[in-house]
């Protein structure tokens, strides 16, 4: 009994070093880039702006003018999110594959051009399976899609 009193006090006397010793994670914003300069004042370690905030992957990349908003951030960009639109469907009748492969891309390439590591998918409205069609199907296409992307 005493052996197990001892182990739990050590225990208890290890963990605060353990806890201490963790890389403390980022704390960041969701927020659109012309809000980094609040983000910065209140010492946040980064934005996440929503992928066509961030990296407007439905314009020519004339307009994207290589990442612009992105280097007068404020603070870093370390992941965008929303990746798809609700305009581009992954679920039910109107998927149209390529386009979202052609639109993928662009974010995938302008992402890694501008340093941002982090895509986070979200996209609800993008995902919602319409009324009427079926689950099973919607959730083959939505992990067809994924698979897509992926070597």
């Amino acid at each position: 009994m005493i052996q197990k009193i001892a182990c739990l006090i050590a225990s208890l006397l290890a963990l605060p070093c353990y806890i201490f010793a963790q890389e403390v994670p980022l704390l960041g914003v969701c927020a659109n880039l012309d809000k980094s300069a609040v983000v910065n004042k209140y010492d946040y370690a980064f934005i996440q702006p929503t992928v066509s905030d961030a990296l407007q992957p439905l314009q020519a990349d004339s307009i994207f003018n290589n990442g612009e908003k992105i280097k007068k951030s404020d603070v870093k960009v370390l992941a965008a999110n929303v990746f798809i639109p609700g305009s581009i469907k992954t679920t039910g009748p109107e998927v149209n594959e390529q386009r979202i492969i052609a639109y993928a891309t662009t974010v995938f390439k302008r992402a890694q051009s501008q340093g941002i590591p982090i895509i986070v998918f979200g996209s609800g409205a993008s995902r919602m399976i319409p009324e009427g069609f079926s689950k099973d199907s919607a959730f083959k296409q939505f992990v067809s899609i994924g698979k897509s992307w992926h070597p």
